[in-house]
C-alpha cells in the first residue's frame, strides 16, 4: 500500500437507497446531536478504500479510528473528562476516520437504547438506532467504503432485553443488508463495500433466547481492562490483539505528565511494532491511542493527553503530535486499528495512519 494515495477511485457511484427516504429523514433529524450535519465534500479522504484493491483482507488496511466517537457534542458536567471527540460522527467519517468506538446503554426515562460515555448521556434526543441509520446515509453516498463498529454497553447492565433490542437493530430488515451478518471477518474488501462490521463488546447470550444468532467478532469475553497488550479469540484460529491502557501508571499522583504520556506513547509504539511484524491477516491489531491520567500538581484529561498543552513555559507534547512525528518516520506499512482522540489536532494523523504517502 506505499502508493495508495495515486488515486485510482473506483466508480464511486451512490447506490439506491434501500431505506425509506422520509424514515431516514426522521432518523438525521434526531441524531445531529451525534450525527452533526452531512455533507459530501468528495475528498480524498471521504473516498479513501476506494483506492485500495477488491483482494485486500481487512487486517491488512491501516484504520484509523475514534475513542468514544460520540462525545463531540457534550457540554455538562465534567465535560474534560467525557468529552474525546471535536467533530461530528459525519465529519469524522468524511475526514477518513473508518472505525468508530460507540458506548449506549438503556434510557430508562424513554426504555431506549441511546449513547453513553460511562453513566454520562450524550443525547436525549438522539438514539442508538438514529446514529446506526446515519452510517446507512453514509454508506450509501461512500459505497466504497466499509465502516467497522466497536458497540459496548457503558451504562446499566447488559440484560437480555439490550442485546434483544440491539440484535434487532443490526439483523432485522430493512437495515441488516448494511452489516456483514458473520462472526468472522469478510474475506477481504470487496465483501465488505458499503457494509458495517461489528465489533461487539457485549455479546449475545443464546441461552436465555436461542434466537439471538450471534453476529460481529465477538471481544465481549476477555477484554482485559486498562491493560497495554492483551489477546482475544473472536473465532477459531483468528485473534485480537489489542493496547487498552487508559488509566496511566495507575492512581499514581507523583509522576509527571510528560511521564504519563511517554507511558502511553511506548505502549502505543510497542503494540504497533507487533503488528507489524505479523502477516497473519486473521489477526487483528487494535491500538488505543486515548486514556488519562492524574501528574504532579495537574489533571491528565484525554485531551491534554492527546493534544498537550501550550503552556509557555512547560509545554506539554501531547499523543497526537508524537504520533505524527513517528509515523512520518517509518517505512513498513501494518499498523492495524489505531483510535484516536482529538485526531484533527494534527492535520496529517488520519492521513499518516492509513498509508503514509502525502496526498497530491
Amino acid at each position: 500500500m506505499k502508493n495508495l494515495f495515486f488515486f485510482t477511485f473506483l466508480t464511486p457511484c451512490i447506490v439506491d437507497a434501500a431505506l425509506n427516504p422520509a424514515e431516514m429523514a426522521q432518523h438525521l433529524e434526531a441524531g445531529k446531536p451525534i450525527l452533526g450535519t452531512f455533507t459530501d465534500p468528495k475528498t480524498p479522504l471521504t473516498k479513501w478504500m476506494s483506492t485500495i484493491p477488491d483482494s485486500t483482507p481487512i487486517p491488512a488496511i491501516n484504520i484509523p479510528g475514534t475513542h468514544d466517537a460520540c462525545t463531540w457534542n457534550y457540554t455538562g458536567p465534567n465535560e474534560s473528562v467525557f468529552r474525546t471527540q471535536d467533530r461530528s460522527i459525519f465529519d469524522q467519517l468524511n475526514a477518513g476516520i473508518r472505525f468508530l468506538d460507540i458506548r449506549f446503554g438503556l434510557d430508562e426515562n424513554t426504555n431506549v437504547l441511546r449513547v453513553y460515555h460511562a453513566d454520562t448521556l450524550l443525547s436525549a434526543t438522539a438514539s442508538l438506532e438514529d446514529v446506526l441509520w446515519g452510517l446507512y446515509y453514509f454508506l450509501d453516498h461512500n459505497p466504497t467504503e466499509t465502516l467497522l463498529v466497536s458497540l459496548k454497553v457503558d451504562h446499566g447492565s447488559n440484560s437480555l432485553a439490550v442485546q434483544e433490542t440491539a440484535h434487532q437493530l443490526i439483523t432485522a430488515s430493512p437495515v441488516s443488508s448494511y452489516w456483514v451478518q458473520s462472526t468472522t471477518l469478510p474475506l477481504n474488501l470487496n465483501a465488505a463495500r458499503g457494509k458495517i462490521i461489528l465489533f461487539s463488546r457485549f455479546g449475545f447470550d443464546t441461552t436465555d433466547n436461542p434466537d439471538l444468532t450471534p453476529v460481529g467478532l465477538n471481544v465481549a469475553s476477555g477484554w482485559d481492562d486498562n491493560t497495554a497488550d492483551f489477546s482475544i479469540a473472536y473465532a477459531p484460529g483468528a485473534v485480537a490483539y489489542i493496547e487498552d491502557l487508559y488509566q496511566l501508571n495507575g492512581d499514581a499522583v507523583d509522576i509527571s505528565p510528560e511521564m504519563k504520556v511517554q507511558e502511553k506513547f511506548e505502549a502505543i509504539t510497542s503494540h504497533i511494532t507487533n503488528s507489524q511484524a505479523s502477516a497473519n491477516t486473521t489477526q487483528v491489531f487494535i491500538s488505543f491511542a486515548s486514556g488519562f491520567g492524574f501528574g504532579i500538581g495537574d489533571v491528565i484529561t484525554p485531551k491534554i493527553l492527546a493534544v498537550g498543552n501550550d503552556n509557555s513555559t512547560l509545554r506539554l507534547e501531547g499523543i497526537n503530535e508524537k504520533m505524527d512525528r513517528w509515523l512520518a518516520s517509518k517505512t513498513t506499512e501494518r499498523l492495524g486499528i489505531v483510535l484516536y482522540d482529538f485526531y484533527e489536532s494534527q492535520p496529517t494523523l488520519v492521513q499518516k495512519t492509513i498509508g503514509y504517502i502525502p496526498f497530491h
